[in-house]
Parts: structure tokens; C-alpha cells; sequence
């Protein structure tokens, strides 16, 4: 059983395996985060907040992410 990831169909045991190429494209561009029941819309808000700042200095040349 997958475990510590997001599943997608390359771990479904329920069907044949498939090529999903347009899935694999979008989902190579996504990332998971896993969120604690015991965080608050505020701190939500705020790891959002974090988040599009880290977006917006990648986009501008500020920092590299590796």
C-alpha cells in the first residue's frame, strides 16, 4: 500500500497499468504538503502567505529551487 505520498495511477492496484502521459506532465509539476488537522485558518493563511513569496522570488530570478 502506498504510504508517506500522494497517490496517483502508477500505484492504483485496481486497474491495468495505463501511459498517462497528460496526468504524469501535470502531476510532475504539482507537490504534496501535507497539512496538520491542528493548523488554524491563520496559520493556513500564513503558509500560504510563505508559499506564493517563495513562488514570486523563484519567478523573478531571486532564488534557485532545487
Amino acid at each position: 500500500e502506498p504510504t508517506g505520498f500522494t497517490s496517483n495511477h502508477k500505484s492504483w492496484k485496481y486497474f491495468e497499468r495505463q501511459n498517462l502521459e497528460n496526468s504524469d506532465r501535470i502531476l510532475s509539476g504539482l507537490f504534496d504538503l501535507r497539512l496538520p488537522l491542528t493548523f488554524s485558518l491563520d496559520d493556513c493563511s500564513l503558509l500560504s502567505d510563505i508559499i506564493s513569496e517563495c513562488v514570486q522570488e523563484h519567478i523573478s530570478g531571486g532564488s534557485k529551487v532545487n
